[in-house]
C-alpha cells in the first residue's frame, strides 16, 4: 500500500494542474499517507512558485526548486536537490534518465514513472489503481489519469469538492477573478484560443474558426458575449475591433508565462473561463481542458 507519494508536474500552469489532481486522486485511495509531494520547478515553461499562486493545502506538500542547468549547478541548496531538480525536458530526458533513476530509488522510491512511460500507460488504458501495490511512487507528468473510486469528488471534502477545486488562489488572484465574472450572464460563452508556441493549435483551430462560431452565438442570441483567453495581443485586439463591448478580458494580463503576473494572469484566465456557459477552445490544449473540467461545461473544440 502506498507510503509515499511524488510527483513532479511538468509543463505550463495546466499540465501542472491535471497532473497534480490525478495524484490526489490516487491519495484517496490509500490510508497509510495523507499527503503528496509536488515537486515544483520554477523553470522557461513556467515563471512562477506554486506558493505566489495558491495557498497552502495539508495534502500538498511542496518542494521548490530551480531547473539543473547553468549557474544553478553550483547552488549549494541546488545541488542536495538533484534529484528532484534535474530539468525532465525532451531536449535533455535521455541523458537525465539513468541518474534520476538512480538517485530516485536512493531516496527509496521503488516505481518510477517517467513522461513516456505514464504516456504509454495511459495510451494503453492502464489501471492507475494498480499504481497502489506499491510503497512509494515517484512520477515525472504532465498529463491527467484516472483513478475511479466511487464519490470522486465530494462536498463533505471541501478540498476535493469540485474538479481542481484543491488549488485555492491567494485573495488578491480571486479577487481580480470576481471582479471579471461578475460581469458575465448566462449568455456569457468563453473563448480559448491558443497561438504562440502552439503549433497544432494555430494550424487546427484557425481565428476564423471561432469568428465563424461566435457570429452563429448571436444570431442565435442577441445578448451573447464572449469572455477572452488567449495568449497572443494581436488576436485579442483582432476580436476587439470585430465584436466590441461584447469581449470581455482581463485588462491587465501579462502575456509571458516566465514571470510570476504571467502565470497568475493564466490562472485567472482558465478560472473566469470555467465560469462562463461553456468553451470553444483550442485543438490539443490542456489549458481548454482544464477550464472545462474546472467548471464541470462543455468544451467545443474548433477544429478544421
Amino acid at each position: 500500500m502506498l507510503e509515499k507519494i511524488v510527483v513532479q508536474p511538468i509543463g505550463g500552469l495546466c499540465n501542472r494542474l491535471r497532473a497534480i489532481e490525478s495524484v490526489l486522486h490516487l491519495l484517496k485511495t490509500t490510508d497509510k499517507t495523507d499527503f503528496v509531494t509536488v515537486i515544483w520547478e520554477n523553470n522557461h515553461e513556467l515563471g512562477a512558485s506554486y506558493k505566489s499562486l495558491f495557498k497552502e493545502n495539508k495534502k500538498i506538500k511542496v518542494v521548490e526548486t530551480l531547473p539543473f542547468t547553468g549557474k544553478n549547478i553550483f547552488h549549494p541548496v541546488q545541488m542536495l536537490k538533484v534529484w528532484n531538480a534535474i530539468e525532465p525536458t525532451e531536449k535533455n530526458y535521455q541523458k537525465s534518465y539513468r541518474l534520476r533513476k538512480i538517485l530516485g530509488k536512493e531516496k527509496g522510491c521503488d516505481k518510477i514513472i517517467y513522461l513516456n512511460e505514464i504516456f504509454d500507460l495511459i495510451e494503453n488504458e492502464f489501471d492507475f489503481n494498480n499504481l497502489k501495490k506499491y510503497k512509494s511512487l515517484y512520477i515525472v507528468s504532465c498529463f491527467d489519469f484516472e483513478i475511479d473510486y466511487p464519490n470522486k469528488y465530494s462536498m463533505e471534502d471541501e478540498t476535493m469538492a469540485l474538479p481542481f477545486s484543491s488549488f485555492i488562489p491567494h485573495y488578491e488572484i480571486s479577487e481580480k477573478i470576481n471582479k471579471i465574472t461578475h460581469t458575465f450572464t448566462e449568455a456569457t460563452i468563453g473563448l480559448h484560443i491558443r497561438r504562440t508556441d502552439h503549433a497544432g493549435a494555430i494550424e487546427k483551430s484557425p481565428l476564423s474558426l471561432f469568428i465563424e462560431k461566435m457570429n452563429e452565438e448571436i444570431a442565435d442570441d442577441e445578448k451573447t458575449n464572449f469572455f477572452l483567453a488567449t495568449d497572443e495581443k494581436t488576436t485579442e485586439k483582432e476580436l476587439i475591433q470585430l465584436f466590441g463591448n461584447r469581449i470581455i478580458i482581463n485588462k491587465e494580463k501579462a502575456f509571458d508565462r516566465d514571470s510570476e503576473k504571467g502565470v497568475q494572469d493564466a490562472y485567472i484566465d482558465v478560472a473566469c473561463l470555467s465560469k462562463t456557459s461553456k468553451i470553444y477552445g483550442s485543438h490539443a490544449s490542456s489549458f481548454s481542458e482544464t477550464a472545462a473540467k474546472m467548471g464541470e461545461i462543455e468544451l467545443i473544440v474548433c477544429k478544421k
